[in-house]
């Protein structure tokens, strides 16, 4: 059998009598190595690409035979067939079917020995030619999205990513099991107090040392359980890479179930949790997010449905069990994408209780969020509507209740007390609720907002220059930068943002060095968004007159405002990017992909456009330039779609690989 890790790591396993490494697997190991070691990543990569070619388990014509064979024989191991590939699979061949049957009567037609008494009209003939070309179209359409290929593929995969939000259910089962469901089915969480060594999964997620060398606890637990192949795996990677065998954050998958040990996880991913104490939380937090990231990765290119996780790092390395779930909450969100059983197995009551109860606060705020984006006339409000009467001193500026105000400030004392990402949460709730009002109740409170801003000061300094250990490559922006973008803009890389509709207000969080899912003094996407309404409201006026270049692709700037950007989650438009330097107090450089050809409008004007603040305090260097490029989700799909038609869904940074 031939197996993969990551992205950065390749191991070629052969499955014989006695379960040992092959020398093959030895030379790959030892030129991994050595490009590892050098950091040359390039030439890396192309080594995985080259050796995972012949990977039949992520090869897209295996998966396509071994789900046709498994529909015939549900027992056997393999990618799973699911509704919808049987669906393709015979709207498929039943094009096929129609598209023979049309060339034949068409033959027949034409063949004057068959059909010399009756007269047939060309048009009959045309319907039947056109009719061919029909079926055999959707015919291959069926085909090439069944097959999995990458232009169609992605559009399933990215729309369940982004179906995400739309709500989420929660079903205690027993005493010890608790299930989370996203409404639409796209993906479940279960949160379970059990043995993580004897769930049956696709995957379970082993926590062990670098040296990946166990010595006592879970790790020794589930050598003893998957036996003596699953253990000969990973003595030969430890003895090859000695004391780095998988460094911290990082992950390595091996194959577990055997025909001589049926009853067991089909893979097991030993991944390194970093240890945890107070000064080093945020590092902590990165390194444990890694290994979620990179679990997720070898999940997804192995085609893996489910996955099952212990707490990481919250047994001897100290992790608080709160924070762990929260940001294993985050890395779900972000890195689940065709895994759609996750599954958190906690030997630990007191795990348990944590976990679910932190996955509770999650579903609880993302169904607000959905009730709220609904927009109807029932939802949710944490602040009630403003009154007609002005805003007087007595009452605090946030919550407009009138309360006792802190010390030398605007807000009550429970408003001061709130950590700063709840109390822009309410910030933005409130400016949602005037928006229910009208553009003008908008710019009144803004106006008693603003102040609050003298509170919680930015310092920004955004990340300029790619780092390939702590920044992850968005693959599909790439294709558009080094395919449709000018030749100066192709020495930098994309660096991947998640797609929940906060791309905008993300990538400046992410550049920032926040995003963390720890309650921490860093800025939030929720907070930019906040700070950006309220710059556009009482600013909107200079705005349009300092642009009046782009007037032809502006929208009603006041309906924009009202009904769309106070939104949480909601896209952003040519709007938020004018006003975002100022509140940054960056300068911005708009590149957009000609994919419609030179002579698009949106090309003309926005790409290699510097924004700068409308006021700056003093001079911004080069090292205060954000690139922004216009994206999409997708490649450019070149069959059934005219170009002009293309136009971008997602935003991500560019940063310099000098």
């Amino acid at each position: 059998m031939v197996g993969f890790s990551t992205s950065r790591w390749l191991v070629h396993v052969d499955e014989n009598a006695t379960g040992t490494i092959s020398e093959y697997s030895k030379g790959i190991l030892m030129v991994c190595q050595h490009l590892y070691q050098q950091h040359n990543i390039d030439q890396y990569l192309t080594m995985n690409e080259i050796i995972s070619s012949n990977n039949y388990i992520n090869t897209n014509f295996y998966k396509c035979y071994n789900r046709l064979h498994k529909w015939h024989n549900p027992s056997i191991n393999g990618p799973e067939i699911l509704d919808y590939h049987k669906l393709l699979i015979v709207t498929s061949f039943s094009c096929i079917l129609i598209a023979i049957t049309s060339l034949l009567i068409t033959q027949f037609v034409n063949t004057e020995r068959s059909y010399d008494k009756i007269q047939f009209s060309k048009c009959i003939v045309n319907c039947l030619l056109a009719a061919n070309i029909i079926t055999c179209i959707l015919a291959l359409t069926t085909l090439t999205l069944f097959f999995g290929f990458e232009r169609l593929q992605n559009i399933i995969d990215y729309g369940n990513l982004l179906a995400i939000m739309s709500g989420i259910t929660i079903e205690k089962v027993n005493e010890t099991t608790t299930i989370f469901k996203i409404t639409n089915g796209s993906l479940n969480v279960t949160v379970k107090q059990g043995n993580l060594e004897a769930e049956l999964c696709d995957a379970i997620v082993n926590p062990t040392n670098e040296k990946m060398d166990p010595d006592g606890g879970l790790d020794s637990l589930i050598h003893d359980v998957m036996g003596k192949f699953f253990a000969d795996q990973v003595a030969a990677v430890s003895e090859e890479m000695e004391g780095n065998a998988c460094p911290v954050g990082q992950s390595r998958i091996f194959v577990a179930r055997t025909r001589t040990n049926p009853k067991v996880a089909r893979f097991v991913i030993n991944t390194v949790g970093p240890a945890y104490t107070p000064e080093n939380a945020e590092q902590a937090a990165f390194y444990l997010q890694s290994c979620y990231s990179t679990s997720f990765a070898l999940a997804n290119a192995y085609a893996l449905t489910s996955i099952a996780y212990p707490a990481i790092s919250c047994g001897a390395f100290h992790y608080p069990p709160a924070e762990a779930a929260q940001v294993g909450i985050e890395s779900i969100r972000q890195y689940a994408f065709n895994v759609k059983d996750v599954r958190f197995i906690l030997y630990e009551p007191k795990n348990y209780q944590i976990f679910v109860k932190e996955w509770t606060k999650y579903a609880q705020k993302v169904n607000e969020t959905s009730a709220v984006s609904a927009n109807t006339r029932g939802r949710l409000r944490m602040i009630p509507k403003p009154s007609s009467e002005s805003l007087n001193s007595v009452r605090c500026s946030l919550c407009n209740e009138k309360k006792a105000l802190a010390t030398g400030k605007i807000l009550c004392v429970d408003c001061s007390q709130l950590a700063r990402s709840t109390l822009f949460d309410n910030f933005l709730q409130r400016l949602r609720t005037a928006s229910e009002v009208s553009f003008q109740e908008i710019q009144k409170v803004c106006r008693v907002l603003q102040p609050i801003f003298n509170y919680y000061p930015i310092a920004y300094t955004p990340a300029r220059k790619y780092d390939h250990s702590i920044h992850k490559r968005d693959a599909v922006a790439e294709h558009y930068v080094q395919s449709y973008c000018d030749h100066q803009f192709r020495i930098t890389m994309p660096m991947a943002v998640v797609g929940d509709g906060n791309c905008f207000y993300n990538t400046f969080v992410k550049l920032g060095g926040a995003g963390t899912t720890i309650e921490t003094s860093a800025m939030t996407p929720v907070e930019l968004r906040a700070r950006n309404v309220v710059e556009l409201a009482l600013r909107m006026n200079e705005y349009k007159s300092n642009y009046q270049s782009l007037a032809s692709i502006f929208d009603d700037c006041e309906k924009y405002v009202q009904y769309e950007m106070v939104l949480d989650t909601n896209y952003a438009a040519i709007w938020d990017l004018l006003s975002i330097p100022t509140v940054l107090n960056i300068n911005v450089i708009s590149v957009y992909p000609r994919v419609n050809g030179p002579d698009d409008t949106y090309y003309q004007l926005l790409n290699n456009k510097k924004f700068k603040p409308l006021i700056s305090s003093g001079t911004i260097g080069e090292d205060r330039e954000v690139k922004l490029l216009f994206s999409h989700c997708n490649k450019p799909i070149n069959f059934g779609v005219k170009k002009e038609n293309w136009t971008p869904n997602h935003f991500v940074p560019l940063l310099s690989l000098r």
